[in-house]
């Protein structure tokens, strides 16, 4: 199975490492790409020669940083009111579908 994480940095303060979610206006001031991280689950199932099986093991991986649509279910502006978007410098009426890179 994929999952893509929502957008988030991670800043390291000392000894305490912190993160917080990024939201698409950052991106647009200049710090990067809109991504979050793809993750992958991997199954693995063995057989033997007669079908039965004989061994089973899983895997998660992270697949590295992927670009996240605007306003898609990916991205943290997501189900958000318009006081909300106001408040994450966002246009409310925007109706998003692109890609910050």
């Amino acid at each position: 199975s994929l999952e893509i994480a929502r957008p988030k940095v991670k800043v390291i303060a000392g000894a305490n490492r912190l993160s917080h979610y990024v939201y698409p206006a950052e991106a647009r001031m200049g710090k990067g790409t809109y991504s979050g991280t793809l993750h992958a689950r991997i199954l693995a199932e063995i057989f033997d020669q007669n079908g039965k099986l004989i061994g089973r093991e899983s895997y998660d991986r992270n697949l590295g940083s992927i670009p996240v649509m605007i306003r898609s279910d990916a991205c943290n502006l997501a189900n958000m009111n318009t006081k909300e978007l106001c408040s994450k410098y966002e246009e409310p009426n925007e109706t998003g579908c692109y890609f910050l890179v």
